[in-house]
């Protein structure tokens, strides 16, 4: 009698211990925040206005840099973005390469990675627009120049379509 006793607790065990976490959502690669790479690799330009780029011209990565799966929470005032799951996202790009910010795979902006500096301070060089720092750990810094640039600039991070999506899945901060 103890022996089924302990099999129906070891089955109801595994069953529980089997169940998937409901709280964690799952989106396939496309939906929601996503950063890419180009094909090509991009450089800055600084007499180039990438406020206005065709993206019709910017052929994409297959798969993003970073999903938004990859994505816990934008810190909107600091637009710091927290990435789960600790993992080496060095591999996402080297200063003045190129990236595209979707939405649903629709590209929104692009920017350049920059890696040198405090986290929060501007490139010493002069970047247009945004830029983002090479990952340190789990935290990605996505910042915005425009002070030098003779064309005033729109900073485009807090676009209502990234925004309210992020909004909706609980992901702001």
């Amino acid at each position: 009698m103890k022996t089924k006793w302990m099999l129906l607790v070891l089955i109801g065990l595994a069953a529980v211990s089997c169940e998937k976490n409901s709280d964690v959502k799952s989106y396939p690669d496309g939906e929601g925040f996503e950063i890419y790479l180009p094909d090509s690799a991009y450089r800055y330009n600084p007499d180039v206005d990438y406020g206005n780029v065709d993206f019709d011209t910017i052929l994409l990565q297959k798969t993003p840099a970073i999903r938004y799966n990859d994505v816990i929470k934008y810190d909107t005032l600091d637009h710091v973005i927290t990435l789960g799951n600790f993992k080496d996202y060095s591999h996402i790009g080297e200063s003045w390469r190129m990236f595209v910010v979707t939405m649903n795979k629709l590209p929104i902006y692009c920017g350049f990675f920059y890696s040198t500096g405090p986290i929060g301070s501007s490139p010493a060089a002069p970047v247009y627009g945004e830029y983002i720092y090479i990952p340190i750990h789990n935290k990605l810094y996505i910042g915005f120049n425009s002070a030098w640039y003779a064309i005033p600039q729109t900073d485009k991070r807090m676009d209502r379509r990234i925004i309210d999506r992020l909004m909706v899945d609980g992901k702001i901060k």
